[in-house]
């Protein structure tokens, strides 16, 4: 083949190209059939659905999740301040126990003195 031959190809397309237009010669890409354009319509349908469906799902395990966390919240409250007012018995207790040895120590020597 002839090298000019291939330009003349060419420059015969580019020549009905422009004569034609582009806006004429619809893009086949862009081109969509009603029975495809319903297809796609019913997908979109089906995916907002199945979008609500989970977050739907979601708000429910988040309120699951935040119940939960509120009682654990509780449930460790009530356990603290179990444990601030058994630490409170527990230092009274220790407290009236070495006062109950210091006064029992304190008599004792005075008994001994006087069985003597």
């Amino acid at each position: 083949r002839v090298p000019w031959e291939a330009l003349g190809r060419y420059l015969k397309a580019v020549v009905s190209t422009q004569s034609t237009g582009e806006g004429s010669v619809p893009d086949v890409r862009t081109v969509v059939t009603k029975q495809r354009m319903l297809i796609l319509q019913k997908q979109v349908q089906s995916l907002v659905s199945h979008q609500s469906q989970l977050e739907e799902e979601l708000q429910s395990i988040d309120r699951s999740y935040q119940e939960k966390k509120r009682k654990y919240d509780d449930s460790n409250n009530c356990f603290l301040d179990q444990m601030e007012e058994l630490k409170k018995k527990c230092v009274k207790e220790k407290d009236e126990f070495f006062e109950a040895l210091q006064d029992k120590a304190a008599v004792q020597p005075v008994e001994m003195e006087t069985s003597s």
